[in-house]
């Protein structure tokens, strides 16, 4: 009986390496990027709750006493949640509370409500810089940065500071946009997004300036580039973003390679599928080390096919590995889509599906082959069957 070579494995899943945790808040908070903001801050209560309890971080019990959150407490990647979920639940609540006034009759109180949280909110997404410099990696602090940038731009808005929320927001697209570029599949998307989010802000930002400049009023179905909102600020600022922009792509660049590697999308007929399920990327990851190893092992036979007796049986064993990794790739890609929530999700690994069941099958008719040319060299060809043709 054949045994499977076990495949190597920088198989085992990646590990947050004490003290630079990762921090992806983009992901962390897409469930906010929906348009539905009413039961968000109630989520951002119970998510906070949770962590403390799991982290035995309370503050009072019976009575509330205030546990200040220094970055020589942060063990555990949790504690850089606290902060993000403070800053989002005080964002979603002043939308509440906007919408609240809105439809009171503008309601002063209220809207003075709601610049009191948002300015709560910028507070928080700064604790939240400062934290991820001591406590994170180079790319959640990026992300940091930007998210603060984003937070502190809505506060400015609010406060009709027309000018500086429109340097703040377009140092946080450029930022963005950056984080788009340099990311895996999953993480462009959400970038990318989050540039489109930035859209509508900066174009009232612009069109606030320009009014108040004498100028004519801006087309709304004109596209507002990035060149036109540098066009409104100073060559000193215009200067600082293009120094912004080119540091923040060599700290992106020089993280990503650093990373081991990974499975992130693969290309199959023409099509691009990516990988969001972080187990079926680990398992695809296994089975792309499997063919790279048996790649390496076969390499001799097709430079001198009379070599294909020789390892006979590692090269089996290395082959049912390769097999087995597929098996293990389908189980993890279904147990993904009996938990996908949406019909792309779904599609996406069905694509996958195929995929893989494309590599299982090439790869156990390669072993016949295999077995069969090893054979034909060892035991010579049947003199009763015709001789193959020439070519």
């Amino acid at each position: 009986r054949v045994m499977a070579t076990p495949v190597p494995a920088a198989t085992q899943l990646p590990e947050y390496v004490d003290p630079y945790f990762p921090l992806p808040i983009l992901e962390l908070t897409k469930q906010a990027r929906g348009g539905v903001f009413h039961d968000y801050p109630a989520v951002c209560t119970r998510r906070l709750r949770r962590i403390r309890h799991a982290l035995h971080f309370l503050q009072g019990k019976k009575t509330y006493v205030k546990r200040p959150l220094t970055y020589d407490l942060v063990t555990d990647p949790r504690y850089l949640h606290i902060p993000l979920m403070e800053a989002e639940r005080a964002w979603a609540t002043a939308l509440d509370l906007k919408k609240a006034a809105q439809s009171s009759g503008g309601d002063l109180r209220v809207y003075a409500h709601a610049k009191k949280r948002l300015r709560k909110a910028a507070r928080f997404a700064l604790q939240l810089v400062d934290l991820t410099k001591k406590c994170a990696d180079q790319r959640s602090i990026v992300e940091a940065e930007a998210y603060a940038l984003w937070m502190r731009g809505q506060y400015l808005l609010e406060e009709e500071k027309w000018a500086e929320a429109l340097l703040t927001l377009v140092e946080a697209r450029i930022i963005y946009e950056e984080l788009s570029r340099v990311a895996t599949t999953t993480q462009r998307e959400l970038a990318t997004h989050q540039v489109e989010e930035l859209e509508a802000p900066l174009r009232v930002c612009h069109y606030k300036i320009v009014m108040a400049q004498g100028g004519a009023p801006p087309s709304a179905d004109q596209a507002l580039t990035l060149e036109a909102l540098l066009a409104m600020l100073t060559q000193e600022r215009v200067a600082m973003m293009q120094t912004r922009r080119a540091a923040v792509h060599t700290v992106l660049v020089d993280f990503q390679a650093k990373q081991p590697a990974t499975v992130t999308e693969v290309t199959w007929q023409g099509v691009t599928i990516p990988v969001r399920d972080h187990q079926v990327r680990h398992h695809l990851q296994r089975l792309h080390e499997a063919e790279s190893s048996l790649a390496a092992l076969l390499q001799p036979l097709h430079a001198d096919p009379t070599t294909a007796s020789l390892d006979y049986w590692t090269v089996l064993g290395h082959y049912d590995g390769a097999v087995g990794c597929c098996g293990d790739l389908l189980e993890a890609i279904q147990r993904a889509r009996v938990e996908a929530r949406n019909e792309t999700a779904t599609r996406e690994l069905k694509a996958l599906q195929d995929y893989v069941k494309s590599a299982q099958t090439r790869l156990v008719l390669d072993r016949g082959t295999y077995l069969a040319d090893a054979l034909v060299l060892r035991l010579g060809p049947d003199p009763a069957l015709p001789a193959p043709a020439p070519g």
